[in-house]
């Protein structure tokens, strides 16, 4: 939308880490602790537990680290499990062999370090964030962030809070899925 020019909607609020406040979501490749895997190489072929092909972490990270070695999903099989923690939990019980999730996800439970490793990780990942189209009355979207900016997640949430949107927040990691062939 961005990068062909259409200015008929903009980024309006994003989301940010819940330990960092930061609008950078790390994602990270995990593997039980016992695997002998030490980054993403040696892990051609092999199951990854992910959410959808909509998810930032689980699909897009992994097709980008995937793209920096000159492979693609289609080296890897990718089985869908239940979200975030599930994922990790699908890792463990040896049903895959790797996922990759947000950090902050594999962060919340502590016991993750203890029976998983972290072999690679993708930095420039961002959440979601808000879309609004151009036309809608200013004082109204004013309103609206103000709501949004103040609203505070509960402790179990994934995300933290909401932020204004500023486009240099999205730039690498919309540069690095613009290197991705059109069809995953």
């Amino acid at each position: 939308m961005l990068s062909t020019g259409d200015r008929r909607y903009r980024g309006f609020p994003t989301v940010t880490s819940k330990f960092t406040g930061a609008t950078r979501l790390p994602s990270v490749l995990v593997v039980r602790k016992d695997d002998p895997a030490t980054c993403l190489a040696d892990l051609a072929g092999a199951s990854f537990a992910y959410l959808n092909s909509s998810c930032t972490s689980s699909y897009f990270a992994l097709a980008i680290l995937l793209r920096g070695l000159g492979l693609s999903l289609r080296d890897v099989t990718l089985q869908p499990t239940t979200p975030r923690q599930g994922q990790i939990d699908a890792v463990t019980a040896g049903d895959m062999r790797a996922t990759v999730v947000l950090e902050d996800v594999w962060k919340t439970t502590p016991a993750n370090a203890e029976t998983t490793k972290i072999i690679g990780r993708y930095d420039d990942a961002t959440g979601a964030l808000i879309v609004v189209r151009d036309g809608i009355e200013e004082s109204f979207l004013r309103t609206l962030l103000d709501a949004l900016v103040a609203w505070q997640p509960t402790p179990d949430a994934v995300y933290g809070g909401f932020t204004p949107f500023v486009e240099s927040d999205v730039a690498r990691f919309f540069a690095d899925l613009d290197t991705l062939p059109v069809t995953l």
